[in-house]
């Protein structure tokens, strides 16, 4: 086992535990929140009541699904973390537009000083 794999920590979650299951819906292409209760806790892995045609193993560290094809399900504990998922997101995107482009930024340079401050403030921690 790796130092890695020893050093993660598992996901807070008991069974009858209701969690936020987050999971591709292929025909609307798009993803679909929706309320499940764990069923079963392993070492690696924890189940959750799924309809039987899917798979319904999620592994205790990361929440994702042990899926080896198309797009893997995520678990989360709470509604807060799928909107601060969402909220990272939209605002990666955001921030990615405005300095992804040629030439000058639409910028004072006071704003780009707190913007540099605050980019490295994170770097530290």
């Amino acid at each position: 086992m790796t130092m890695e794999k020893e050093n993660r920590k598992k996901l807070d979650i008991k069974i009858g535990q209701t969690v936020i299951l987050e999971e591709m819906n292929s025909s609307l292409k798009r993803l679909v929140v929706k309320e499940r209760k764990v069923t079963k806790i392993g070492t690696k892995f924890f189940y959750i009541d799924t309809p039987l045609h899917q798979k319904d193993r999620f592994c205790i560290f990361t929440g994702k699904e042990d899926r080896h094809w198309g797009t893997p399900s995520q678990v989360y504990l709470s509604m807060k973390d799928v909107e601060d998922k969402n909220l990272h997101y939209q605002l990666s995107q955001k921030l990615y537009k405005l300095f992804s482009g040629y030439g000058k930024l639409p910028l004072s340079l006071e704003t780009l000083k707190k913007i540099n401050d605050l980019v490295e403030a994170d770097k530290t921690e």
